[in-house]
Formats: structure tokens, C-alpha cells, sequence
């Protein structure tokens, strides 16, 4: 039995199309950034690139945050940066942060993160995990 309103919409008919049309499928906002798997597969990848120099005093200690933007085809766009660490008075802070420069910039591109354009990305490195 369908249910009309004065302006002829039939609820029971729009309720079953809205439950088709999100049967467990994701919405146009899940279909715009990049799944789980690929941001999980580019943090590995970079970490295995990175080549921390664990036996220096504090090397095991440090953790790099590197952020870069990326095109739409996936390629590097603009400057690869780690918050200023790439410059740092400490010797050991600054090559682990050169480092995870040169790994991102030796992985590129990432098409498996394709998408909109002017998108920032940013992966941690962690040497306790690279050293282990």
C-alpha cells in the first residue's frame, strides 16, 4: 500500500529507493579520499625507504613528520617538508629528516592515491620501529 501526500510523493516508494541506494555502498564523501588500504600501504612503503642511522646517539629516538601535496594523477606537488626539522641544529634530527625527504621523493608517484588535485598528505616515521 503506498502513502501519498497532497503534492503526490509516495514516502513508501522514496523510503525504499533511499535503502537501496545505501544498501552498504559508500556515499560520494567515502569515494573522494583514498581508502584505508592505500594510506596504510604508502605509510609502509615510505617507512621501508627510510634509512634512519640508528647506532648515533638518539637515533633510535627520532620521529619525523613529513607532509606533501599531491596532483591528481598521484605525482608530487610543491615542496616536500618536515615541519622544519629538514633544518634542524640537531645533526641526527636533521639526516633523519633529509632522509624521509629523499624516501618520499624516491617512492613518488603514489597512483594508488589518485584523486583530487591540491591534496596534503602527511606520514610519520618512527626510528624505534625502523631500528627494531
Amino acid at each position: 500500500m503506498t502513502r501519498q501526500t497532497g503534492g503526490g510523493l509516495d514516502l513508501e516508494a522514496l523510503a525504499a529507493e533511499v535503502a537501496r541506494m545505501g544498501g552498504g555502498r559508500p556515499g560520494p564523501a567515502a569515494a573522494i579520499g583514498p581508502s584505508a588500504a592505500a594510506l596504510a600501504g604508502l605509510q609502509d612503503q615510505l617507512q621501508q625507504r627510510w634509512t634512519p642511522n640508528c647506532e648515533v646517539e638518539g637515533g633510535r629516538d627520532v620521529r619525523v613528520r613529513v607532509s606533501f601535496g599531491l596532483t591528481a594523477a598521484g605525482e608530487l606537488e610543491g615542496p616536500v617538508e618536515a615541519g622544519g626539522l629538514e633544518r634542524s641544529d640537531n645533526p641526527t634530527v636533521r639526516a633523519a629528516a633529509e632522509r624521509a625527504i629523499r624516501a618520499v621523493h624516491q617512492a613518488a608517484p603514489f597512483p594508488d592515491l589518485a584523486g583530487p588535485s591540491n591534496r596534503r598528505f602527511a606520514v610519520n616515521f618512527n626510528a624505534r620501529e625502523a631500528c627494531s
